[in-house]
């Protein structure tokens, strides 16, 4: 699904036609937001559409654009070993996995979020 930077869908035709009128949006994976399909990106879309939808549920017409968050993969085994990709650096091993996501796997954020 093809989107604007606001995260609204682009479409001006067919059934997922959206206007200014009737704007909706969408994220995750259906949507070909900015970044990759990852946790981190997940989020920073949530958090710019859940901006712009209570902003226009308020009348206002200020929206917020959405920017790729950096775009990094890192996979930890366990909390001591893992690799990954980190932009301008390359493949990294378990010393930037461990230090990143390691400690806690990132399981408080999930807990802040799901829980």
């Amino acid at each position: 699904m093809t989107l604007s930077d606001l995260l609204q869908v682009a479409s001006n035709e067919g059934p997922f036609a959206s206007s200014s009128k009737f704007p909706y949006f969408a994220a995750g994976d259906v949507a070909d937001s900015p970044g990759g399909a990852t946790y981190v990106s997940a989020g920073n879309d949530a958090a710019a559409l859940a901006k712009n939808i209570l902003s226009l549920v308020s009348g206002n017409k200020a929206l917020t654009k959405v920017s790729a968050p950096m775009n990094a993969l890192l996979v930890p085994v366990g909390s001591k070993k893992g690799r990954g990709q980190m932009p301008m650096v390359g493949l990294v091993g378990p010393w930037m996995s461990r230090l990143i996501k390691g400690k806690t796997l990132f399981v408080p954020q999930w807990q802040a979020t799901y829980a």
